[in-house]
């Protein structure tokens, strides 16, 4: 079954995610974020997803590191924020790994940016770009806040709305791409 996700106005959850990210968070407000949405990110059966083992082993990790709990049918809930700021339209995301930059343009173009090692993506046929570098969070926030205004200045402009839509189908979307990257190399050997 694929992940779902759903929004979450439970006030307890909300204050372990700012606890659990405290740092984070603390840092993303300096920088002028503010608190979008809490989220839930369910995978069903432990895992067992179609991200295959890789998804399997991901959310025994995130049992530890993240704000989660395993549900009746064992399905296992992790619990996010999604920060924004308004002036730059773009979103930010404090998990365990550190924190991942999103920004959207009307012609679809996306640009992801993470503080930590990832994959790094960089299709233009996709108009999908992520940028990965172990880093400060205020770092990554600079160098995305740069590409970002010069694709602007290329004459692409920013989804000024937010909302938990978009940043989803934003987070869908690196996932997806990773997905069938990982299924392709599989196929290939």
């Amino acid at each position: 079954m694929p992940i779902t996700y759903q929004q979450t106005a439970d006030k307890e959850i909300h204050d372990q995610v700012r606890r659990k990210h405290s740092v984070n968070i603390h840092e993303l407000k300096r920088l002028n974020f503010e608190e979008y949405y809490f989220f839930g990110e369910n995978v069903q059966a432990l895992g067992f997803s179609p991200l295959g083992l890789a998804g399997f082993l991901g959310t025994i990790v995130a049992l530890f590191n993240e704000v989660a709990k395993i549900e009746g049918d064992l399905s296992v809930s992790v619990f996010n924020l999604v920060m924004a700021s308004r002036e730059h339209a773009a979103y930010a995301c404090p998990f365990g790994l550190g924190v991942k930059f999103y920004t959207s343009f009307t012609d679809g173009t996306c640009v992801i940016s993470a503080n930590f090692d990832s994959p790094v993506i960089d299709d233009g046929r996709e108009k999908l770009y992520k940028f990965a570098l172990p880093q400060s969070i205020e770092a990554t926030w600079k160098n995305h806040r740069i590409l970002a205004e010069k694709l602007c200045a290329e004459g692409k402009q920013r989804i000024e709305h937010l909302s938990f839509t978009d940043y989803l189908r934003l987070a869908q979307r690196e996932d997806n791409y990773m997905l069938r990257i990982k299924n392709s190399t599989i196929a290939v050997i």
